[in-house]
């Protein structure tokens, strides 16, 4: 990736919490947002699944749900469960149908999408496996 997920988690965060988005979860999210990023292991499990359930009940905040991709891509760097890349992939298909991929944060969002795809080997559709791009394209 082009970019540093912890950074862009965190400046995503920082948006999120600027707006009135995530209203009386709020104090919530900064106090797990703290145990997920001064700890490891089950703490930083627990924190990380807390902050996703509360992003389900806010869909529509845009920063936040930029946010859960990017500390869901620090979760599978951690533990590279498929679980994280099921998540992760249906976050950033969430993101794209919702708010598109322009921008910024729309081609990070593609961007991370790519390596959750490639964690499990898959391809983006719009691309051709190199291997199909050498395979001779007649009959006999």
């Amino acid at each position: 990736m082009r970019f540093d997920p912890a950074l862009a988690a965190r400046a995503a965060l920082l948006k999120a919490l600027d707006g009135d988005d995530l209203g009386q979860a709020y104090d919530r999210v900064v106090e797990l947002e703290q145990i997920f990023s001064s700890t490891a292991g089950d703490p930083a499990g627990a924190a990380y699944d807390a902050l996703y359930n509360i992003g389900a009940l806010h869909p529509n905040a845009q920063a936040y749900q930029e946010f859960l991709i990017y500390i869901t891509w620090q979760q599978f760097a951690e533990a590279m469960t498929p679980r994280y890349v099921e998540r992760g992939l249906a976050l950033c298909d969430q993101y794209v149908d919702r708010w598109g991929s322009h921008g910024e944060a729309g081609e990070r969002i593609l961007e991370i999408r790519d390596a959750f795809a490639q964690a499990v080997g898959l391809a983006r559709e719009d691309e051709e496996d190199e291997y199909e791009q050498d395979t001779f394209k007649g009959g006999d």
